[in-house]
């Protein structure tokens, strides 16, 4: 968790189509900018992380893009964070109404 806080950006990437990955949770949790993946998966889950083919070049770029809009994209990390706090309780309700 301390590497996630000592962090500005959190580069979390998989060839997975289907992996939602723990690490870019802590990222949004600890409100840093997340780059991952594009699967859709990814997308639906992060919405507001920069998303990225699995290529040098891609990654690359999206960094680059981070890097030019830094201010922009931090200030999107409370936003993302109340996102996933809220898909969070909601998926805690569905599971309660189920038990």
């Amino acid at each position: 968790m301390q590497l996630v806080a000592d962090c500005h950006v959190v580069l979390s990437l998989t060839t997975d189509r289907n992996a939602i990955l723990r690490s870019a949770y802590e990222a949004v949790y600890q409100q840093r900018i997340l780059v991952t993946s594009g699967w859709p998966a990814l997308r639906t889950t992060f919405p507001l992380a920069v998303h990225t083919a699995n290529n040098a070049d891609s990654i690359g770029a999206s960094l680059e893009l981070v890097q030019r809009n830094y201010q922009e994209f931090a200030a999107e990390c409370v936003e993302a964070r109340r996102l996933a706090v809220i898909r969070y309780e909601g998926q805690i309700a569905e599971i309660r109404a189920l038990v």
